[in-house]
C-alpha cells in the first residue's frame, strides 16, 4: 500500500511540473519596487517594477500593489509557478521547497512532508553538466545528482581544483527518457565506446 501511494504521488507530483506552464504565471526578472499596476486594454495587467514591465495575463489578478518592494522571482500573480522557471529566477532549493508546499496542499496535509519531500527529492536532484574541468571525470551534456556534485565541489575547490559547473533540472514527463540509465540510450552520449562495451558485456 505504501508504494502504491509513493508512486501516485510521484505521477502527481512529474504532471505537476510539466503540466503548470500552461498558466503562465509571470515571476519578477529583477529586484524592486513596484511602481505601477494598471489594468491593460486587453483585459490583463501592467506591473513595472524599477522601469522593467511584466504582463499579467487577463484572467489573472495582480498580488502585488504600488509600493511593494519584490525579489526576483516572486509571483505577480495568482495561480501556481512553474517549478523550473523559479529554480531559474532564485534556486533549486526554493522551488523544491514550493513543489511540496503546492502538493500538500493538494492533497489538503493527509500525507506527512517528508514523504513529499522524499519523491520530490528523487525528480529535482538531478544536474545537467555545463562545463567541466578533464580531470573531473565528466563531459559537457553528462548528467549527475545535485547532491554528489555538490560534495566533488566542495572537495576539490579545498584541493585548489576549479569546480564542475552543472546546471539544475527536474525530472518530468518529457524527460524520462533521457535520464534512463540503460546502457543503450547512453549510446547517445560522448562515451560511447564505453557504453558499447557495457551494453555488449550485458548480452554475454
Amino acid at each position: 500500500m505504501q508504494s502504491k501511494v509513493f508512486i501516485y504521488i510521484t505521477i502527481i507530483i512529474l504532471i505537476f511540473t510539466t503540466t503548470i506552464v500552461a498558466q503562465n504565471i509571470p515571476q519578477m526578472r529583477v529586484s524592486g519596487d513596484v511602481t505601477l499596476v494598471e489594468q491593460n486594454d486587453i483585459g490583463g495587467w501592467e506591473v513595472i517594477v524599477d522601469g522593467v514591465v511584466h504582463t499579467i495575463a487577463p484572467g489573472r489578478a495582480p498580488v502585488v500593489t504600488v509600493g511593494n518592494r519584490v525579489l526576483k522571482g516572486d509571483r505577480l500573480s495568482d495561480g501556481a509557478i512553474k517549478p523550473q522557471e523559479l529554480s531559474a529566477a532564485k534556486d533549486h532549493l526554493t522551488a523544491q521547497r514550493y513543489i511540496v508546499d503546492e502538493i500538500s496542499d493538494i492533497f489538503g496535509g493527509s500525507f506527512h512532508k517528508k514523504t513529499m519531500e522524499t519523491v520530490v527529492r528523487g525528480i529535482s536532484d538531478n544536474a545537467i553538466i555545463e562545463e567541466a574541468p578533464e580531470d573531473s571525470g565528466y563531459y559537457r551534456g553528462d548528467k549527475g545528482t545535485v547532491s554528489y556534485l555538490k560534495r566533488l565541489n566542495k572537495s576539490r575547490v579545498n584541493s585548489g581544483l576549479d569546480p564542475v559547473k552543472y546546471r539544475p533540472y527536474f525530472k518530468s514527463v518529457d524527460t524520462l527518457n533521457v535520464d534512463n540509465e540503460d546502457w543503450l540510450t547512453k549510446v547517445t552520449t560522448n562515451r560511447v565506446k564505453d557504453a558499447l562495451q557495457k551494453g555488449m558485456a550485458k548480452m554475454q
